[in-house]
């Protein structure tokens, strides 16, 4: 930590004199290569993104190390925890562009270890050979394994710009009875592509306690309006974030005809709702109840809450900044009226 908040304040301050004492850069860099000898399989892994993350390619081989002796470390009775160093290791050396190690990590992508399996599709991700694509989707395809490969198989395949020419594989996440957390990657990353034709997979999952919020901002993002009356009912759902989840997709898909159902969330017991219907009410510019919205989008934003990119997938990054954008142009139409 103390090597790390050196560094960070070399950053902030944009002066590397911070670092005089630790032999500048390569100083730190030498300290936190030589922390992949610790013996902690946590700290090793660490040391080794970090590492990667600086970009010097010189210490591709002392990282290279560890995808042979990252998961030897003995497991203890009773220790769960699956060493995590060599998956690391494998992204770092993506992130260094080392290519030499592609079919080292080529072979971890059949390891019985998901660490050595996700970060080696990532760092083959990085990597950025496309000829590589096939081989991180035979994680999807995997039916024993794809709900803890998933996530990492989607990011590495938009990484590679291949997610549209696997989208029916992606898409077979949501034929899982519990998809998870990769469920939610699995949508998003369906509406990232536009692949309108899985939108009626997402739909499916409005039916569904846990997943009803994010298929409904995923359709959202994708365009899909067709299922805005679909989308409706969450608005009187028992959950507090189903009906807040419903609120701002509709207001995304700017489904004005269901403006006076979303007004009535302005009254909702829970404050966060009533904060996002005020939300949704503003992306559709529904005038009529200005009077009633922007108060609560202002009292709110004097706390420093805002529109928060934790509503959807990172994957969606660029559509919520677009969505972000039209919120702050739509509420200043609104204001002037209040």
């Amino acid at each position: 930590m103390t090597l790390l908040t050196l560094f960070s304040t070399a950053l902030e301050k944009d002066d590397p004199r911070h670092l005089d004492s630790i032999g500048g850069i390569t100083g730190f860099q030498e300290r936190i290569a030589s922390l992949m000898k610790s013996g902690d399989d946590e700290v090793s892994g660490f040391a080794a993104i970090v590492l990667g993350v600086c970009g010097d390619q010189s210490y591709s081989r002392r990282i290279g190390e560890l995808l042979e002796v990252g998961s030897r470390r003995p497991r203890r009775k009773g220790d769960w925890q699956l060493p995590t160093a060599r998956g690391k290791a494998a992204t770092a050396l993506g992130l260094l562009g080392a290519k030499e190690y592609a079919p080292k990590m080529l072979t971890l992508l059949r390891s019985a270890n998901e660490y050595d399996r996700s970060g080696s599709a990532i760092g083959l991700a990085y990597l950025g050979d496309r000829a590589q694509a096939m081989a991180i989707v035979r994680l999807l395809r995997n039916e024993k394994n794809r709900q803890r490969d998933a996530g990492s198989a989607i990011h590495a395949l938009f990484l590679l710009h291949a997610a549209g020419e696997y989208a029916d594989d992606i898409a077979r996440m949501l034929q899982d009875e519990f998809p998870g957390d990769s469920g939610e990657t699995a949508a998003y990353a369906l509406a990232k592509v536009g692949a309108k034709e899985h939108a009626k997979d997402i739909a499916k999952l409005l039916s569904s306690q846990f997943q009803k919020g994010y298929a409904a901002k995923a359709l959202a993002i994708m365009g899909a309006t067709e299922y805005i009356n679909d989308i409706v009912p969450l608005l009187g759902d028992e959950s507090a974030l189903s009906r807040k989840d419903g609120a701002l997709a509709l207001g995304v898909m700017n489904a004005t005809q269901h403006a006076a159902e979303v007004s009535k969330l302005l009254k909702d017991q829970e404050e966060f709702v009533r904060y996002y219907a005020a939300v949704a009410l503003v992306l559709m510019e529904a005038r009529e109840y200005a009077d009633d919205v922007v108060p609560i989008i202002e009292r709110f934003q004097q706390d420093g809450s805002q529109l928060n990119e934790g509503d959807f997938d990172p994957i969606v990054q660029e559509e919520f900044l677009q969505i972000k954008a039209r919120f702050k142009s739509s509420l200043a139409t609104l204001r002037p009226l209040k």
